[in-house]
Formats: structure tokens, sequence, C-alpha cells
């Protein structure tokens, strides 16, 4: 695969002032540098692991490794017959090309969680929910870490989001004490039973 002067200035003039996110794998080569469209600017690289958290070794690192993801052995759909990869409907496939869509998955419940969220603030979410690996803090074998969808959701939220955070109000609310830009609606929401004989029911409840 060859780069193209053309490619990082469309990803620039359309993807990002768009909004949009984009990762790519880093490449299967166990070399210390990153494959083309991974090292583009405004693309996220991807790396491998196995299932027991370690880093494939056919995996690429280097400068723009952004997250690792599970990459190894991953069950998929196949095409059917002699045109798959195997003789039945499913198989596993694996390398930096099946660990970048898990990151891609990532980005994209956490916007359809919070769709008015940037493409800055989503990454900065994934990078601080990522589960950290190798050394602390962000390196180039792994990046910011494994990605965790359920951290990156909670990163941005409101304390208060279940029954056992529960916030009792029974003051007027005030905007400018709590803050609900990242107020969500969900299943298990706090919900009157969380109160002591049903409270709720006749009070405000803070949460997300």
């Amino acid at each position: 695969q060859g780069s193209s002067a053309a490619m990082p200035q469309a990803y620039e003039d359309r993807a990002v002032i768009n909004g949009m996110v984009h990762m790519a794998a880093t490449g299967n080569d166990g070399a210390t540098s990153i494959a083309y469209p991974a090292s583009a600017p405004y693309v996220y690289g991807v790396g491998n692991v196995r299932s027991d958290g370690t880093l494939n070794p056919s995996s690429n690192t280097g400068t723009g490794v952004q997250f690792v993801a599970p990459g190894t052995t991953v069950p998929s759909t196949d095409r059917t017959g002699v045109v798959g990869y195997s003789t039945n409907d499913y198989t596993n496939f694996g390398g930096t090309s099946a660990a970048s869509p898990h990151a891609a998955g990532v980005a994209a419940l956490f916007r359809s969680m919070y769709p008015f969220a940037t493409r800055a603030q989503t990454i900065v979410a994934m990078n601080a929910g990522a589960r950290d690996m190798g050394v602390a803090g962000y390196d180039t074998t792994f990046g910011w870490g494994n990605v965790n969808p359920y951290y990156t959701i909670l990163e941005n939220n409101p304390t208060n989001d279940n029954c056992s955070g529960f916030f009792f109000n029974t003051t007027p609310y005030n905007p400018a004490i709590l803050d609900t830009t990242w107020a969500t609606e969900r299943v298990f929401e706090p919900q009157a039973s969380c109160d002591l004989n049903a409270a709720g029911e006749v009070s405000s409840g803070w949460y997300r």
C-alpha cells in the first residue's frame, strides 16, 4: 500500500471537519513502524493483542499506535462455500485488521450514546477509558492501552449514576451545580425504587 498526499488532505478537509473518527490497522510485519494509512495524520493506529492480553508478535509498533484491541483468532462469519476461508459459514481470522474494527466499534458506541460529542472528545474518552498495558501511560507498543467500551462510556458521565450511588435531591434544581450535558437515558437508570419507601416518587433524583 502506497501513501498519497491527497489522502491526508482528504482526511483533514472532509473527515476531521465533519467529526469523523478513523481507525486503521498498524500492520502485521512485526516492525517498529506502523503501516499506512495508520501512519497518516488524523488516523489512529490499532495494534493486535492476544486473548491473554499480550501483544501479538506480528503486530507493528511505533509512533502512531493509539490503541490495541483483540485481534488474534477472532471468530467471524464467512462467505459460503468454496469462496470462503472455510467449508462452513464461520471462520477465525486475525491480525491488526481484526483489531482495528474493535476500536472503531468503541468509538461508534460512544458516539451513539453521545451524538453531540466531538471527534476530540471521542478520542479523549477512549484514551482515558482504555485499560493501560505495558509501561504506565502512553507508549508506542500499546498506545493508550486495550480499548474498553465500558470505561470509555463512563469517562464523561456525571456521578451518581446507578442505585448504589443515587443522590436524593430535595433542593430546587440548579444547573450551575448539576451539569446534565453528558446525561443519558438508558436501562437501569435510578428509579423511585432506589430510595427508601420510594421517596423519589415525590422528589427529584439526580442521575445521568
